[in-house]
């Protein structure tokens, strides 16, 4: 069974991940020949890498972002947010929401944070054991 690491520092950017991980591809042989043989998409990859370059932009005013954040500080009843710390939809509401996510982890009130170091952004496999703890518990 998976279990739940609880951070206490906002994450690492996106970009830094990012980055780690396609150094660490380039650097496997096994990715140098997959790109060789043409089963890597180059046009895909030229994105990647060049989106790695640029700054993220900030969430517009009356984003989704800035209404689910004033949301979220105005909840009255319980709720718990879980997050797949390795899922890059889980990544950008990180980073989109890191100082409120913040002020939730320092003081919870009505609203909790978990995270699972996972890459699943459904919880399926070897996390379904956690998802299903979690929302038992949230029943009770």
């Amino acid at each position: 069974m998976a279990t739940a690491r609880r951070r206490t520092n906002p994450p690492c950017p996106r970009r830094r991940r990012s980055r780690s991980r396609y150094l660490a591809r380039l650097k496997d042989p096994r990715s140098l020949l997959r790109l060789l043989r043409g089963e890597i998409d180059v046009r895909k990859l030229a994105r990647g890498l060049s989106a790695m370059g640029r700054k993220p932009a900030a969430p517009a005013s009356g984003s989704l972002a800035d209404e689910l954040g004033s949301r979220l500080a105005e909840i009255a009843c319980p709720a718990t947010i879980l997050l797949a710390t390795g899922d890059r939809t889980a990544q950008a509401f990180m980073d989109k929401l890191a100082p409120l996510l913040a002020r939730i982890e320092a003081d919870p009130g009505a609203v909790r944070t978990e995270r699972l170091a996972s890459q699943s952004h459904s919880f399926a496999g070897g996390d379904a054991d956690w998802l299903a703890e979690r929302i038992i518990a949230a029943l009770q």
